[in-house]
């Protein structure tokens, strides 16, 4: 069995990577085995997320990766790793990257069955002293995200030293404290949907004129931020064509509007309402036209337009599109 000895500095260190990355622990008086407690909280109650995440259901599994016993030369803990966790190899002098490393480590052996699962928030009891690893996801999900309605939560493999300590003077006794709370720190990204667009043509001219038909897409996003973007649907025959713009963030209340329809045709009906855009589907619009009968025919570029994040703010970045044969020559070629 490999013993892996924690001394003073090695314990600080993971201690400097608890309180830094999940909001410290309290101080008291350590309990004896089987009688500790653990905590984990999806973010820190004063987060900005903390409102939103506590619809996306997270769930914490929570492994025993090694036994602890208290060291009799230095008031701290030597660890054994146990179970499909005894190869794993603790440095002498862990770093926060350090820890992360071998958490990921420990992720990737564990089995389908954690020894303790809990909604995030409860309190899990009856612990030995020990170091943990907890994962965290949503209800019925394998992988380490849950979704509220509007946002995707990534979580990392975590591991929590139990007992833990909110002091680097662990001579202290009162600095030790076997009821562990940790907040963890997920990335948040917006979950996204679709929006297509078709386009009907009555009476698609005999002599079979390509059209590019361009449309102007504006909206407000959940954070008051604005959408806008152009999409075009190319013509070369048939009755009906259509285009998907994707990406865009869930909860989106877009506007479709046809801003371009060919010299020889006109619009004669268009869903113009606004709608919301929803997860994994498509939001529908609808434009139908018909030839006025000019023989002179008509084409566009289309230009995309999205809201990036740029240099740590947001701002607009242009795509030039190419919707049909006509998109490579500029305007005083047509």
């Amino acid at each position: 069995m490999q013993v892996v000895r924690k001394y003073l500095a090695a314990f600080a260190a993971a201690c400097l990577l608890a309180v830094l990355a999940f909001g410290g622990f309290s101080a008291q008086v350590a309990r004896g085995a089987g009688d500790n407690t653990l905590t984990v909280r999806a973010v820190a109650e004063n987060s900005d997320y903390a409102d939103d995440i506590a619809g996306a259901g997270v769930v914490v599994d929570v492994y025993k990766v090694a036994s602890a016993e208290p060291n009799s030369t230095y008031v701290t803990y030597d660890y054994t790793p146990t179970g499909v966790f005894k190869d794993l190899k603790i440095p002498a002098n862990p770093d926060a990257s350090d820890w992360q490393d071998l958490a990921n480590q420990a992720a990737a052996l564990v089995g389908p069955t954690a020894d303790r699962t809990a909604s995030a928030g409860a309190t899990i009891t009856g612990l030995d002293d020990g170091l943990y690893l907890v994962l965290a996801h949503g209800k019925g999900n394998t992988t380490l995200t849950a979704e509220s309605d509007l946002y995707e939560y990534t979580f990392q493999p975590v591991l929590v030293a139990v007992p833990g300590t909110s002091t680097y003077n662990t001579a202290d006794p009162a600095g030790w404290d076997g009821n562990v709370t940790m907040s963890l720190k997920p990335e948040r990204d917006w979950r996204y949907g679709n929006l297509k667009i078709v386009k009907t043509v009555t009476d698609f001219p005999s002599d079979g004129e390509p059209a590019t038909f361009v449309f102007h897409i504006t909206g407000t996003r959940p954070d008051g931020k604005p959408y806008e973007n152009y999409a075009s649907v190319y013509f070369d025959g048939g009755t009906s064509h259509e285009t998907t713009v994707t990406h865009i963030p869930v909860g989106t209340d877009v506007t479709v509007t046809e801003e371009y329809s060919g010299a020889r045709y006109e619009l004669v009906s268009s869903d113009d309402e606004t709608k919301t855009i929803v997860a994994d589907s498509d939001i529908q619009f609808n434009f139908t036209n018909k030839s006025n009968g000019s023989h002179t025919g008509g084409h566009g570029i289309e230009n995309n337009f999205k809201l990036d994040k740029i240099d740590g703010g947001w701002d607009w970045t242009w795509n030039k599109g190419t919707p049909g044969p006509q998109a490579d020559k500029q305007p005083s070629d047509w």
